[in-house]
């Protein structure tokens, strides 16, 4: 009995709360903006940006044009859709974990690892096309949890698009 008690007194005192998920995710917010400003443009996107035409180019075209004459520099407004899908990778995640974990605080916590995953800052930050990918497995995965087959259906006719469209480009 004292032993349980001990176990269920530590889980209280060390859960992920909600005010520390959103102190961590307001860090991710600055690193992912301030990576973004301050990294320069690599020979991977500077090649999609000024000779290609794929989806990625295109998003890469709009966020410069959206973002063109704004004080921040030319490199976040090349990669402003990358890291929205970053963003949205990120809610995603957490409504995934909310159905698979029974507390919210696991949620949160798994959610705070999951962004601070090397790969996912570094797909947020830089043009990548896993980051377009991501989000689409995620909403694949919230679809089949909640047996909805027709956006499932939807998304995964996306996903193969995706699959054609954007991986194409690694072989070329």
């Amino acid at each position: 009995m004292l032993k349980m008690r001990l176990k269920v007194l530590f889980w209280e005192k060390y859960k992920m709360k909600r005010l520390y998920f959103f102190f961590f995710l307001s860090l991710y917010v600055i690193a992912v903006f301030y990576l973004s400003i301050t990294t320069p443009i690599s020979p991977h996107e500077a090649k999609l940006f000024y000779t290609s035409s794929e989806p990625h180019a295109i998003f890469m075209h709009w966020g410069h044009l959206l973002l063109r004459d704004a004080f921040l520099g030319d490199f976040l407004g090349l990669r402003l859709f990358f890291i929205l899908f970053g963003f949205l990778s990120i809610g995603l995640f957490y409504k995934v974990s909310r159905t698979y974990f029974s507390y919210k605080y696991d949620a949160y916590m798994a959610t705070t690892l999951f962004m601070f995953l090397p790969g996912i800052l570094t797909a947020s930050t830089l043009v990548n096309v896993s980051i377009i990918v991501l989000p689409m497995v995620l909403f694949f995965i919230l679809f089949y949890e909640r047996k909805n087959f027709w956006l499932l259906a939807g998304t995964m006719l996306g996903l193969f698009w995706c699959m054609k469209h954007l991986y194409s480009s690694l072989w070329h």
